[in-house]
């Protein structure tokens, strides 16, 4: 249930942002996530397929930043979707393929042998 919930509110995140979510048919699905039961249905089955999607807390913590990296993107409902920062090592994007693994971002200290 509380999966759900954060897969619910990551989705919306997406969303928000530009990204859309397809089903299998190509079926473009609704802006807020539905759980079964609800009258408002996708293609009259009476529920909307469950949606995993992540967006990793290195990457945004409230949905903010995210639109460089979904914006006009489409993503599919029956794939999991983790969006993580470039600094962790790859972005599923949902249609099955990774990005390139990236080289965390290296910050050189100044230390006692720089002076």
């Amino acid at each position: 249930m509380a999966r759900d919930a954060l897969c619910n509110l990551h989705y919306q995140y997406i969303v928000n942002s530009g990204g859309k979510f397809k089903d299998d048919n190509e079926d473009t699905l609704p802006d807020i996530p539905r759980k079964t039961g609800i009258e408002q249905t996708v293609n009259g089955s009476g529920c909307m397929p469950p949606v995993r999607c992540e967006i990793s807390p290195l990457l945004s913590y409230a949905g903010e930043g995210i639109s460089e990296k979904v914006k006009s993107q489409v993503f599919y409902a029956s794939k999991p979707l983790h969006l993580q920062s470039e600094d962790e090592s790859s972005v599923s994007n949902g249609n099955g393929k990774n990005s390139p693994q990236r080289e965390p971002s290296a910050k050189r200290l100044k230390g006692e042998d720089d002076e």
